[in-house]
């Protein structure tokens, strides 16, 4: 019985020593390694995280007969590991290696889109060496298909491995050992070109050095970071250790495109082996290491990890909100780290509107711009390496603003009220009516910006005896700065200017064309002939010659009149805004003083405001009808020679016609008595 005792203590003691062992094996790991599940005795490296919970991985197990090379009697093969119950499973080997000829395969990079390049050693259907392959992941069936080699730009003779993609997949930075490097074995990189790789280049020596770079990983995330091992750098540790550098945003990949490299700590790196990193999203560092205590080769391991981005130039333009362009004022402009509190304060200079913070690292700033007559700005900004040149709109402060309203023709402030009003997207804002004499206004607590601007007389037209008073409604484009000075507004008269030649042959009604006065000269040797009360153009006749040379002035007046009306009247009563415009043109007669006597001999004129019979008395009054009327005449011909609007307006434009006897201005010269007044009426 006692020596039955013994024996079960014996077996329980053998049986404590075997479990207490194993307990303090796994126990004495290194801190982050990723224990007997995925280690082993022999080399596990270069991980890569699939999804969120699958970890894909290389090494050279001896354990898989049929993958092991003659040679060395081992080989590299991907490995998968799947993430449950708080712990990796046991690697098992990857699908796309069933089977193989004995190949070694290994370290992967792969895309979210499913791209994916593979280093596969010793193909015979290669080019020599290792080669890199491409192919797609797919997800579903965890397999990589379609694999092809990437081609002679890429491979060669020599050794080609450790691919990283970045951007779209049309960049690949991978180790090479080829001739023409800096040191033994370099990084390359190359760019999609179609469907063909580019010849590759060097990385630069800001990477490469006389000893060997390896493992390049790209994370792309909100910051683009380049991992990478290297032995020949002088802040090593000991053997390879892992380095990082950042992206400059919106650069190219070459060796300008990035920030100076960094080099982790002893936390990551010892003085053994430290190469292969790759880092998931929330930091943490997967890499491979031979330091001391683990299972033997390279194990894998996964750290937590705090790297920042490093600090650089922040510049900050200030534009208004109402056009895009520069303030034109000075602004304080103050950047507060919300997590150190440090304050930072600068001016910005007129009339660059912009300023330059030094050295700001990444983080979250609370942001406040004062500046004089814009609204305060107070948010936070989030600074980032693709965040580092801000613009910030200013909205201006509301403003008062004056104008005036002036007459185009004489320049001078017109003497009738006008009612101002500012649009904006077809909905009046603001307005306002002008003051007399110096018909000018004002309007308070306008915001800046763009205004559609309406300018309009109810009282309009007065009608004096020989006057009409009165502006066309104009429309037109205004912009509101905060540098305004009075705006001023053009209105145009209703009364076209044509009183500055003579119109008329003394006694005569037909205006005084060239065309006009030829055939005046025929018919005053046939059915005028008896008209003694018109002006008889001798050759010693010192007004007729000046009649000749004033008719071209005349005919381009006229010329002028027409296109004006065509180009801009018809136009807007064409446009949405006139659509149900209607335009009355006035055509006042007038005659000089001196006495006229005869008869009226050409045909009977009739329409509304005049009758005048053929053989009638001539006088001033039916002279200055007569002159009205075959002025009228006259423009209706030149409308539909000169003008197609008129055409499509005609049923919405009337021409009224009245003679006005004499012209009683005081000292006025008798050949500038003799005209006509046309005014264009808005109805």
């Amino acid at each position: 019985m006692k020596f039955i005792s013994l024996k079960i203590i014996a077996l329980l003691i053998v049986i404590l020593t075997v479990i207490i062992t194993i307990s303090g094996c796994r126990g004495s790991l290194p801190e982050g390694n990723l224990d007997r599940e995925i280690n082993s005795k022999y080399d596990d490296f270069a991980p890569i995280l699939v999804g969120d919970n699958q970890l894909l991985f290389t090494s050279n197990k001896a354990c898989f007969a049929g993958y092991i090379d003659k040679e060395s009697k081992k080989g590299e093969d991907l490995f998968i590991s799947s993430f449950y119950d708080n712990q990796w499973q046991d690697g098992k080997i990857f699908p796309t290696d069933y089977p193989t000829s004995g190949l070694n395969e290994g370290v992967v990079s792969i895309l979210k889109s499913g791209e994916i390049v593979v280093g596969r050693a010793y193909d015979e259907k290669g080019f020599g060496g290792s080669d890199l392959y491409s192919g797609k992941y797919n997800s579903a069936t965890r397999e990589i298909e379609n694999l092809k080699n990437l081609g002679q730009n890429i491979n060669t003779k020599y050794w080609e491995a450790h691919p990283a993609l970045l951007g779209n997949g049309n960049v690949l930075i991978f180790s090479s050992d080829r001739p023409g490097g800096t040191g033994g074995v370099d990084l390359l990189i190359s760019y999609k070109e179609g469907n063909t790789w580019s010849k590759p280049k060097s990385l630069g020596k800001k990477f490469n050095t006389p000893g060997d770079e390896y493992s390049p990983f790209v994370y792309m995330a909100e910051d683009t970071i380049l991992f990478f091992a290297s032995n020949g750098r002088n802040d090593s540790f000991g053997e390879l250790d892992i380095y990082y550098t950042y992206h400059k945003c919106g650069a190219g990949y070459d060796e300008s495109g990035w920030y100076d490299v960094q080099h982790f700590n002893e936390n990551i790196n010892t003085t053994e082996n430290e190469a292969f990193p790759f880092i998931d999203k929330d930091k943490k560092l997967y890499f491979a290491s031979e330091q001391k205590g683990g299972l033997g080769g390279y194990d894998l391991y996964a750290k937590t990890v705090k790297i920042e981005p490093p600090c650089i130039s922040l510049q900050i333009t200030l534009i208004d909100d109402t056009d895009n362009k520069p303030i034109n004022f000075e602004a304080n402009i103050t950047l507060s780290n919300t997590k150190t509190s440090e304050r930072l304060t600068q001016t910005t200079k007129i009339p660059e509107s912009k300023t330059e913070f030094r050295n700001i690292c990444n983080g979250d700033y609370r942001l406040t711009i004062t500046s004089e007559k814009f609204q305060e700005v107070n948010n936070i900004q989030k600074i980032t390496l693709c965040n580092r040149d801000l613009v910030i709109k200013l909205v201006p402060q509301s403003q008062m603003i004056s104008g005036v309203v002036i007459d185009s023709i004489s320049g001078k402030p017109i003497l009738m009220q006008a009612k101002i009003e500012y649009y904006k997207d077809g909905v009046i804002k603001y307005s306002s009516e002008s003051s007399l004499p110096a018909s000018d206004y004002t309007i308070s607590d306008i915001m800046p910006g763009e205004y559609d601007v309406k300018i309009s007389f109810p009282n309009a037209p007065l009608v004096n005896p020989n006057e009409i008073i009165g502006y066309w409604t104009k429309w037109e484009k205004v912009s509101v700065s905060l540098t305004n000075e009075q705006i001023v507004h053009q209105v145009v008269p209703f009364e076209y200017p044509l009183e500055s030649v003579a119109y008329f042959v003394t006694g005569y009604y037909r205006i005084n064309t060239q065309k006009n006065l030829r055939e005046l000269e025929n018919l005053l040797k046939g059915k005028l002939e008896k008209c003694t009360y018109i002006e008889i153009p001798e050759s010693k006749n010192k007004y007729y010659e000046d009649y000749r040379k004033r008719a071209p002035g005349i005919e381009k007046n006229l010329d002028e009149m027409i296109r004006s009306l065509d180009e801009k009247t018809f136009k807007l009563m064409l446009s949405e805004q006139g659509i149900d415009s209607k335009l009355e043109i006035r055509i006042w007669g007038f005659a000089d003083p001196r006495e006229i006597l005869g008869n009226y001999v050409e045909g009977s004129v009739v329409h509304p405001n005049i009758n005048v019979q053929k053989g009638a008395v001539m006088n001033n009054q039916v002279l200055s009808e007569l002159r009205a009327f075959y002025t009228m005449k006259n423009i209706e011909n030149l409308l539909n020679q000169k003008s197609e609007k008129y055409k499509l307006v005609k049923d919405r434009v009337k021409l009224v016609i009245e003679g006005k006897n004499v012209d009683t201005t005081p000292n006025k010269p008798y050949e500038l008595r003799r005209h006509v007044r046309i005014f264009f009426l808005e109805r």
